[in-house]
């Protein structure tokens, strides 16, 4: 039999057994914490990525259209074929440069010009006759400290002139 004031002395306190389950939980805890905290904040970083990457291939569609508009001899025909150009607004228009482009610091955008090829009935086709007032551009979005592609966009370009 155990006299009374060992058993209120037992009864005190919390054991070593009690100290660590609690710290192993409160680690635990932290631990899923910190994890779900970077993969959060990896998964935000993605989703502006593309959010801005959707928003940079839609307005270089338009800047496309606006240089077509403005005169697709100079502007469009004129571009070597499968040479990449970095689309950027300096201030004032919109302007194609052969070196890269950094926008915001993170992103770049690029036109790349193809030949247009019709076939017999005047369809655009991958083969057939060369269509001098239409060229196939292609705009690409990419993040500039690895290259990868956020978007592309590809589109039939005419000269609406002739």
């Amino acid at each position: 039999m155990v006299n009374k004031k060992a058993q209120q002395n037992l009864e005190k306190g919390f054991s070593i057994v009690e100290i660590l389950v609690a710290a192993g939980i409160f680690v635990t805890a932290v631990s899923v914490f910190l994890v779900s905290f970077g993969y959060l904040d990896d998964l935000s970083t993605r989703i502006s990525d593309k959010t801005q990457a959707g928003l940079l291939l839609e307005e270089g569609a338009e800047a496309v259209t606006l240089l077509r508009d403005q005169g697709f001899a100079e502007n469009i025909a004129a571009l070597e074929e499968e040479e990449t150009y970095y689309l950027y607004w300096n201030g004032s228009s919109y302007q194609l440069a052969e070196g890269e482009v950094v926008i915001n610091g993170r992103y770049a955008r690029t036109v790349t010009v193809y030949a247009a090829e019709r076939n017999g009935s005047d369809a655009y086709t991958e083969s057939g006759t060369d269509d001098p007032n239409t060229k196939r551009v292609v705009i690409e979005v990419l993040r500039s400290d690895d290259d990868e592609v956020l978007a592309s966009a590809e589109m039939l370009i005419h000269n609406s002139y002739e």
